[in-house]
């Protein structure tokens, strides 16, 4: 067998889409400046990722970094602890609290137990926070390494994430295929740091709007029949 690890995203690809979408669109109802906020706050880290050092910003945590990028949105108008406590208390306390409700998903614990079968290590890239999602999903036990934004400092599609998985697991970047939602945050990332890399949960019909994608599904139905007959089951 080609790999040796499959490593997953988290939100959108281990449980339906579906639930993300309403998740945030329910913090968008009743909080839209704050859901704006947090958007500008994540599209100005990912313009300045690259330019931590420049800005001072190559010798703080993830969660410096964050705040740091929180208080340009808002102006200058905090300081770095009181960004960091606004946007704690304002956005993440919500978000866990919405992340309360997500289920069992007893297909991803299904797939994620054939892979274990035939020996394949798994692991979990996220750029969101953990909460308890892998325990409410029910997978948890089922996951041998667990890395997110805290742990890495940068956020997907930072070839830096992948690179950082790699490094963690021991592993060469042709040894695992990554799967996730997004295909700009998710395939292009993983393909950028030589990863194989399948997308899921997609609205996408055309390969060629997504060509770095070694295969694309719409359900997670589609991606476990793929990985049947084309990872787990393939012939050497």
């Amino acid at each position: 067998m080609k790999y040796k690890a499959i490593c997953f995203d988290i939100d959108g690809t281990l449980y339906p889409k579906s639930f993300m979408t309403k998740t945030m669109a329910h913090i968008i109802f009743f909080h839209p400046v704050l859901s704006k906020q947090y958007r500008n706050l994540r599209s100005l880290f990912r313009e300045n990722q690259g330019r931590f050092a420049e800005l001072g910003l190559e010798d703080m945590t993830f969660a410096q970094r964050e705040a740091a990028m929180y208080m340009k949105v808002l102006g200058g108008r905090v300081k770095l602890a009181e960004a960091r406590l606004k946007l704690d208390e304002r956005f993440y306390s919500r978000l866990e609290k919405e992340y309360r409700k997500l289920t069992p998903q007893p297909e991803t614990a299904e797939t994620l137990g054939k892979i274990r079968e035939k020996g394949l290590k798994i692991g979990v890239l996220s750029d969101w926070p953990l909460f308890n999602k892998l325990e409410q999903m029910g997978v948890k036990d089922l996951v041998d390494l667990v890395l997110n934004c805290d742990d890495i400092g940068y956020l997907k599609p930072d070839k830096r994430c992948f690179e950082a998985y790699l490094k963690k697991a021991g592993l060469k970047s042709e040894e695992v295929l990554y799967v996730g939602d997004s295909y700009h945050k998710d395939i292009l990332g993983a393909t950028g740091a030589g990863m194989d890399a399948v997308l899921v949960n997609s609205s996408e019909t055309d390969k060629n709007k997504v060509p770095e994608a070694l295969a694309f599904f719409k359900d997670w139905k589609g991606f476990d029949k793929w990985l049947d007959e084309t990872v787990l089951n393939a012939e050497e």
